[in-house]
């Protein structure tokens, strides 16, 4: 999965009409986010939960949360 910048696509397309071809290298070539999925996370959390390692599975908890406040 690659995540972009909705934003630099949605400006491509104001005003112009493309074809199928010349969409496909906008997307292709629109700048993308450094992300960490969040799944990757909850895993990571239950690995650490597993190794008994429960202050650091807790912090992560806390983060996730605190950034679910902030960005819905």
């Amino acid at each position: 999965m690659r995540l972009i910048k909705a934003d630099e696509v949605k400006k491509a397309f104001i005003g112009n009409r493309y074809g199928t071809k010349a969409i496909e290298y906008i997307i292709d070539n629109v700048p993308t986010v450094k992300a960490i999925p969040v799944e990757w996370i909850k895993d990571k959390m239950d690995e650490l939960e597993g190794t008994g390692r429960f202050e650091f599975s807790e912090y992560l908890d806390e983060l996730l949360a605190d950034w679910e406040k902030e960005n819905g």
